[in-house]
Parts: structure tokens; sequence; C-alpha cells
């Protein structure tokens, strides 16, 4: 072969999913445990948090963390590195007649990339892509020996890729989380374009046969995203006065949803994904090692507050796909005081209209009854607690009881907020008044304005008044 051609590589979809978890029975007994709260949910986020262990491993080893092997046909190649706990795993494979190793494509090759958190509670990562391999004189078409030469540099290219990736996320130049995700979305762009310019020599028998370049655009949804959610914590971690929220929605469900996030009171997201689907469960095959797999697909944000005083809210909302309407919203509040929250709630009032966001996140941000920087219990001549329990007959009142908030400690920074919950004949819910309190003026929503009316009068310099008023029961 005189000539030298020229290879171009590139990383593709396969349909399979690029992000997921594998669901094995390990998984499944971590999920039970998360959803149990508490100290299951804490055991979970425990589990999850090795990654960004590994993820800082990678960044101080750089090339050195990785140990190549080629299975014994030559037409795969596995990346593997570990930190002695977690383990990054990448399979590359190439189709041994330079067909299309999925039919009907012009895929010739398989990467999947795994990560996997230590024994016993073990978490496993799961994503794929294809690889499309094309020549400017089809050389390697007719060259058996050129094509098994390939596989080698394909795994340098990626051990390259991952470390300089990592190296441009601790060198971007973020000084405040509300900067996080711009900055490692530009540096993770500029370090996929930089080394997709670098050339590779591809060389049979010790002469130069090829020059090989990677266009690694399409790794970054399939492999960056899986570093960056794991980098996450140990990235923000660096700055000072960062509270940081990492959430993960996996859809174990049998309906396709899709995501939104179309509130936030507090906060910022710096991490989120490509695409806003979240499928139902799928499989994943590794044609390296022979091994189907099924993963349930994942949404992983990260959220920061902007302030060092400031908390975070927010409100995710699923809708099944091809619809319109969401069917759940989750109310997530991490005040930077008081009780933290989280509430599955609908969407929707009783008289099926779709409740503000703003509203639904007021009413459902506290617990039921909650009380935050309110004084109570007779503190300053303050008692809430006169209205837990009391039973109002038709045509009769409540009242009045003095009520005051803190405005001093750690409430000097903080809303104060109470929420009244009101219940009809048999304890059944007619719905509830969520106040809250700001430059000295309350403020009331009713989750059920057809059956509760409120009104806040509000006098410079005097006390304001509250009046409640239920019209009925149903």
């Amino acid at each position: 072969m005189a000539d030298s051609a020229q290879i171009q590589a590139q990383l593709v979809s396969t349909g399979a999913p690029p992000f997921a978890t594998l669901l094995d029975s390990k998984c499944q007994l971590l999920l039970d445990q998360a959803v149990s709260g508490g100290a299951g949910t804490a055991a979970y986020m425990q589990v999850a948090q090795a990654f960004p262990a590994l993820t800082q491993y990678l960044q101080s080893q750089g090339n050195a963390a990785y140990k190549q092997t080629v299975n014994a046909a030559g037409n795969g190649v596995t990346l593997k590195a570990t930190d002695g706990k977690s383990t990054l795993t990448f399979d590359n494979i190439l189709s041994t007649g330079q067909a299309p190793i999925i039919p009907n494509t012009q895929i010739v090759g398989i990467a999947t990339f795994t990560m996997a958190s230590p024994e016993p509670d073990q978490l496993t990562r799961i994503g794929q892509a294809g690889w499309e391999i094309f020549d400017d004189i089809h050389k390697i078409y007719s060259a058996y020996e050129l094509w098994g030469q390939l596989i080698k540099p394909l795994g340098l290219r990626a051990q390259s890729l991952i470390s300089n990736v990592i190296e441009s996320w601790t060198e971007s130049s973020s000084e405040s989380a509300a900067s996080v995700g711009g900055d490692i979305e530009l540096s993770t762009m500029n370090a996929v374009a930089e080394e997709s310019s670098e050339v590779t020599e591809v060389v049979v028998d010790g002469a130069e046969t090829a020059e090989m370049t990677i266009a690694w655009g399409g790794a970054a949804e399939t492999f960056g995203l899986s570093l960056l959610i794991a980098a996450i914590p140990w990235l923000l971690g660096k700055l000072s006065k960062t509270f940081v929220l990492n959430v993960q929605a996996l859809n174990v469900s049998g309906t396709d949803f899709t995501w939104s996030i179309p509130y936030i009171s507090e906060g910022a997201a710096q991490v989120q994904p490509q695409s806003s689907a979240l499928p139902t469960p799928a499989t994943i095959t590794n044609p390296l090692t022979d091994v189907t797999s099924r993963v349930v697909q994942q949404a992983d944000f990260s959220f920061t507050n902007t302030d060092g005083y400031e908390g975070l809210g927010f409100i995710l909302a699923l809708t099944p796909a091809n619809e319109t309407n969401p069917v759940a919203a989750v109310v997530v509040n991490v005040p930077w005081s008081g009780d933290n929250r989280i509430a599955v709630v609908d969407p929707f009032s009783e008289q099926k209209q779709p409740i503000p966001w703003p509203t639904l996140f007021q009413l459902n941000s506290v617990s039921n009854g909650a009380v935050n920087c309110m004084y109570d219990g007779g503190q300053q001549g303050s008692n809430l607690q006169a209205f837990n329990s009391v039973t109002v007959q038709p045509g009769q009142s409540v009242g009045p009881q003095y009520i005051e908030d803190k405005d001093s400690g750690e409430c000097a920074f903080e809303t104060a907020t109470f929420t009244l919950v009101v219940n009809g004949p048999e304890s059944t819910n007619i719905g509830n008044v969520a106040f809250s309190e700001g430059s000295s003026s309350y403020s009331g929503t009713s989750s059920n304005t057809a059956l509760i009316q409120v009104m806040c009068s509000n006098n410079a310099g005097d006390e304001s008044t509250i009046v409640v008023t239920v019209t009925g029961t149903s």
C-alpha cells in the first residue's frame, strides 16, 4: 500500500440509551432504600458519591490511570481505570469483516462506557455509541491488516479525550457556582474540538499506512455527561459558600415521560440532560463481552445556590410522552435554614384547572401545617397552634389570634411561611392556604379558590389582618 489513506472516525448514536443505570438486583435494592427516605436515601446517595472520587483520581493520574488490553480476535480494545474502589471501563469493538455491525447503518463498531461503584452496594452506569469510519480511497475496506490496526489508536485517543476533558474542567475559570454550568460546557466543547483536530498515525509492519482523525462531538452526551455528573460534586466543592443539590430522576415505570423545570424559586440548574426525554427501561448489549443488560434511564441534575445566604427551590414536572399536560410535579425546597421539603403533587386543582407554578411551589414547599421563621406557642404572644384541630361551625369564626414572624438570627435572610390546612366533614381535605411574609406584609395563596378565599390587609406601620373565609365543603 504505497499511498497513505486519510481516515475519519466519528461516534454516533446507536439508538441505545446514551446514559443509564444497570437495573440489577443490587440497583433495585438501593432504589427501594432510596425511596424509603431518611437513612435509606442517604445510603443510596453515599453509594452514588463514589463516582466523584474516581473522577478526581482520573484527573490526578492522567493517561497513566488506564490499562489497555486487546481481545484475542484483535478487533476489540478495553480501557480500564480504577482508584481501588470504583472502576471505569471503555470497551470498543469493530466488525471483523468491515460490514456494518448494526444492519442498515454505517456503524462498523460499538463503544460501551461503564462506571461501577464499589461492591457490595454497587451502582453501574452504562452508555453506548457507535463508530462510523470512512476513508478517502476505501483502502481500509481492501486491507484487513489495516482495519485491525485501527482499534488501538481508537482506544488511545479515547483515553486522551477523557483525560483532557476532565483536566479542562479543573482549569475552567469558574469563580462562583452561578457560572459553573456555562464554564464547564464551554471547556468541554473546547477540549472535544482540540481532540478532534489531532491526527493519529496508523502503523502496519512498522510503516505508516494511514492518518486518522476522530470527530468526538458525538461522545459528549454519552461519555462526557457520565463523567460530568460524577465530577460535579467534586468541582463545585472547590467553591466557597456553595450549596449543591444533586437530583436524579429514574424512570422504572412502563410509560415514557418528558421532564421540564418550569419554575425555580432560588438557585440555578447548573447541569441537566441535553434531552428532555425520560424513556422506559431498555436493554444495552456490549458486543465485546456479549453481555446484555437491562437499564433504567435517568435524568441527572445539579443545582447550586447563587448567593451564600440563598437556598434552593424548584419544580420538576413530568409529562407523558405525546401529551401536553404534566401529570405530576415534584416540588423541592431546600431552604438556607429550616426543614427541607420534597413533595410529588398534582399540578391541577380539584376543578381540573392548572395551578400557576409559583402558587404550586408556595403551597407545597413547606409541610402541611409546618411553620418556618414564625413565633409560636405563645412566644412574643404569637400562637399559630390556636388553629390546630379546631372545629368551626357554619356562620362562626376562630380568632382573632395574634401571630408574629421572626426577623433575626438565621431568619434574617429567610421568608417567614406557614400553611393552614382546611378539612371538611370526615377530615376530607378541602384545600390549603399558604402564607408568607415579606417587607412587613403578608400574602396568602389558596389551593381551592372556589371554596377558600383569603384577604390580607397590610397597613404600613400597623398590624396586618388576615381573614380566611370558607364558603363550602364541596
